[in-house]
């Protein structure tokens, strides 16, 4: 009984961190390359650099035609 008492506190006292974390310089997703996050999935053609920007989740439905802009 004392080693698993043992093993969960162990377990408890790991380190852990988020499945994606992005820098001050933002993030890079290569070509055909996969990325979802939050039910928001990105598979773009060409390399795609992320930066100084950010991704709100709303409710509310976006009109007209929107789009993520690459350079």
């Amino acid at each position: 009984m004392g080693i698993y008492l043992l093993l969960c506190l162990l377990l408890v006292a790991l380190p852990t961190s988020a499945q994606l974390s992005v820098g001050t310089n933002g993030m890079t997703v290569l070509p055909n390359t996969t990325v979802s996050v939050d039910g928001l999935t990105l598979t773009p053609s060409l390399s795609l650099s992320v930066t100084n920007n950010s991704l709100q989740r709303t409710s509310t439905p976006v009109t007209g035609n929107p789009s993520i802009p690459c350079n």
